[in-house]
């Protein structure tokens, strides 16, 4: 049986309701979701390991879910805020996820926490070459399980994913689904989404909204360990 903490005070009771009553990460509700378990169930057959990269885990609500509802998959949670990620460790199985402090970027960088005192659930980063959190590419973070299959990516990274699209895209081709939430509601007039929106037009993906989030499906039904990691135009292999 799953158990999660909820910290009194926090957002932690509405990122609950999102993750465990509504169930924004149910995949049943998407027109494809029996050839997503299909593939899930073809990398397991093939004797490899599914992985899932959870980006902004926040409280770990959404890798717990992940754990429960993929349990042969493999983990890797990044989050950079050292509360969340108290919580994340508790409130998911360190035997099958890999936590990672800091966050994900175009590039390895320096980053800081812009907003240190808002909602366990907003923290925001940005560029800063003295900040105290680490960048992590999502190539860097393949390279921490190489012998496991891309699956999916969760992206929550409260307006990030700006400059995490903007540069080394070639990894999107690996995962045959993305599921990201874009913030232009939260930075109206920044045109934020821009860069995953490029991206998007340059590879052979559906693209449904579902809740809050954007679902990025592949189309090419090749394995997964067989998806080229370039691009059509990227520019790098990141």
């Amino acid at each position: 049986m799953l158990r999660v903490e909820i910290r009194p005070g926090t957002s932690d009771r509405q990122v609950f309701a999102q993750v465990f009553l509504r169930e924004d990460y149910r995949l049943e509700r998407l027109a494809r979701h029996a050839e997503l378990s299909a593939l899930y169930r073809q990398i397991c057959d093939s004797g490899r390991t599914p992985l899932i990269i959870d980006c902004g885990a926040n409280n770990g609500m959404a890798t717990s879910y992940f754990t429960d509802a993929y349990p042969a998959a493999r983990i890797i949670a990044v989050e950079p805020d050292g509360g969340n990620l108290k919580a994340l460790r508790r409130n998911t199985d360190v035997r099958r996820v890999k936590i990672v402090q800091g966050a994900v970027a175009s590039t390895s960088a320096r980053l800081s926490i812009q907003d240190p005192t808002a909602e366990a659930w907003a923290f925001r980063v940005s560029r800063d070459p003295g900040g105290d959190v680490q960048a992590f590419t999502v190539r860097d973070l393949l390279a921490l399980e190489p012998d496991s299959v891309p699956f999916m990516i969760k992206i929550d990274i409260e307006g990030f994913e700006e400059d995490l699209f903007s540069a080394n895209t070639g990894w999107i081709a690996r995962f045959p689904l993305l599921v990201v939430e874009l913030h232009d509601w939260m930075l109206p007039g920044q045109r934020n989404s821009r860069s995953f929106l490029a991206a998007m037009a340059a590879a052979d993906r559906d693209f449904v909204f579902h809740g809050e989030n954007v679902f990025s499906i592949a189309n090419d039904r090749r394995p997964p360990e067989a998806t080229p990691l370039h691009l059509a135009g990227s520019t790098a292999t990141s």
